[in-house]
């Protein structure tokens, strides 16, 4: 997913399923949206990684600035 606002491109959501990992599909679905959003005049890009993903975004060139923590809520039953 692209997400496109204040002056920033946001890529998320990207994903493959096991048995067709390492195969370029994540490279092609994070570049092909950058460079689209490059071609409307926007000259950054962010995202967020699980650890699977940090290896394939650092050799695309991204660099890690900050950590977020996610905490999920769950009602007692």
């Amino acid at each position: 997913m692209l997400y496109l606002g204040a002056g920033v491109a946001g890529i998320y959501n990207v994903a493959a399923l096991p048995e067709v990992r390492r195969q370029g599909i994540g490279s092609a679905l994070t570049v092909a949206p950058l460079l689209q959003a490059r071609a409307w005049g926007y000259h950054i890009g962010t995202l967020q990684s699980t650890p699977m993903g940090l290896h394939l975004y650092h050799r695309l060139g991204f660099r890690e600035y900050c950590t977020f923590h996610a905490y999920f809520w769950q009602e007692e039953s």
